[in-house]
């Protein structure tokens, strides 16, 4: 990307299909003016700039291209926040539908970018690149990078009062927090999203919207954290709002059935279930919600042929889905087939998830996938294989810092050195245990 003047500019334009410069005179305007122009000897007024455009788009008309006065006038700092657009727009494609190995690409893309912002100290322009690629990393399932972008754009958005733009923020922010599990900190930047709404926005549009997106959030933290009293609470608060928004209410709907699942209030849950299902206008990502929830239901109550029948129902509903749904509902239908004690078509599952897990780069899944696959080596006694499954995670598990997971894998190792006798092995996972626990 090169910032060029408007000399520069014309020059090229005229040289880019042939013209030499008395091409571009008329009455109005002589070779000599042009000469000048190009050279930067003279300024372009908005007249002149009409006159020059319209002469090019004689000849750029034919190229689907136009030609406008504003185009060529614009100031240096308006050209280099154009061309930054422009190679975000050219980037759209592949940020929109990451395929594998295309990570380097983009980060390369993005740090060109991103150094030719901070030249022209477009601070606004650098906070909007560093959240579009943290973006991208939260669909690449990579998180902690996602984060780090992310607060760095909240600080430039920050100082340059962008409070729309830190309000979306702290949404992904809370979100980033929420997929690493992280539920308690991610709640904490919902209720700042809260307070940047209450202290900043009043005739905001869709403020009633944005509020129950907030309360949204904080149910699903709330309910992770099993405070299903704040959960009660939020909903309450939510009801309050005027929500036009028929997706949003019907998510609302299903939290709040999935509280009472929580709370063994089976016969409530259901019904909630069955009112969004008998909606007309229910998406197809909502019917799967409702039909995976259904299934996790029956699961509860050991009703597990059932559970399975729902889980097929969620299935039929992927199509338009990101493909962590089906990493999920295949992961649901593994533990329910083991519940079963078809092992083999747990087994089946469980491989064709880490297979898609690996496709889409989502370690966190492949991770939580590959314990369970070991579990059921473990149950069938074959020890060397659950052994080897965990200790291949292992690696993994420390360079991610992910320490429940880790303390999870260690049990599991730990069963497996216990049902061997394998004494000094178990010493060595049980120390490892213990440094896990003296640290948090």
């Amino acid at each position: 990307m090169k910032v060029v003047s408007t000399g520069e500019k014309i020059k090229k334009l005229r040289l880019d299909i042939g013209l030499n410069q008395e091409d571009l005179t008329n009455d109005e305007i002589t070779r000599s003016l042009i000469s000048m122009i190009e050279n930067n000897k003279r300024s372009l007024t908005y007249k002149t700039a009409t006159v020059i455009a319209n002469t090019l788009n004689h000849y750029y008309q034919n190229l689907g291209k136009k030609i406008t006065p504003d185009f060529l006038l614009e100031t240096e700092i308006q050209q280099a926040e154009r061309l930054i657009k422009e190679r975000l727009e050219e980037m759209q494609k592949l940020l929109d539908n990451p395929i594998a190995g295309s990570e380097v690409a983009v980060e390369q893309g993005f740090n060109r970018m991103i150094r030719f912002a901070k030249e022209w100290k477009l601070n606004s322009m650098i906070a909007k690149l560093l959240e579009t690629r943290g973006r991208f990393y939260a669909g690449t399932y990579q998180y902690n990078k996602a984060l780090e972008d992310y607060f760095l754009a909240h600080e430039l958005y920050l100082k340059e009062g962008l409070y729309e733009r830190v309000l979306s923020l702290y949404t992904t922010i809370g979100s980033s927090h929420y997929y690493l599990s992280l539920y308690e900190q991610a709640l904490l930047y919902y209720i700042q999203a809260e307070n940047i709404i209450q202290n900043h926005f009043h005739d905001f549009t869709e403020l009633e919207t944005k509020k129950g997106l907030v309360s949204y959030n904080k149910m699903l933290c709330y309910r992770k954290l099993n405070d299903f009293k704040s959960v009660l609470n939020e909903l309450n608060k939510f009801r309050e709002l005027n929500i036009k928004d028929e997706h949003l209410k019907m998510q609302v709907l299903i939290v709040e059935g999935n509280t009472y699942r929580d709370l063994s209030s089976y016969d409530k849950a259901e019904k909630i279930y069955n009112r969004v299902l008998k909606k007309s206008d229910a998406t197809p990502d909502t019917m799967l919600l409702v039909y995976e929830n259904y299934a996790e239901l029956y699961y509860i109550k050991k009703e597990y042929e059932k559970s399975l029948e729902y889980i097929q129902k969620a299935f039929s509903y992927t199509f338009t889905s990101p493909p962590n749904y089906s990493i999920r509902l295949a992961f649901h239908m593994a533990k329910t087939h083991f519940a079963l004690e078809n092992i083999e078509d747990s087994i089946k599952q469980i491989n064709q998830a880490l297979i898609l897990s690996s496709k889409i780069s989502d370690s966190s899944s492949n991770i939580e996938l590959s314990i369970f696959l070991a579990k059921i080596y473990f149950s069938t006694k074959q020890y060397d294989l659950a052994e080897k499954i965990l200790i291949e995670k292992e690696m993994m598990l420390k360079k991610e810092l992910k320490k429940e997971s880790l303390a999870n894998l260690y049990v599991n190792l730990l069963l497996i050195y216990t049902e061997t006798n394998d004494i000094i092995k178990c010493r060595e996972v049980t120390s490892k245990l213990s440094m896990i626990y003296n640290n948090s």
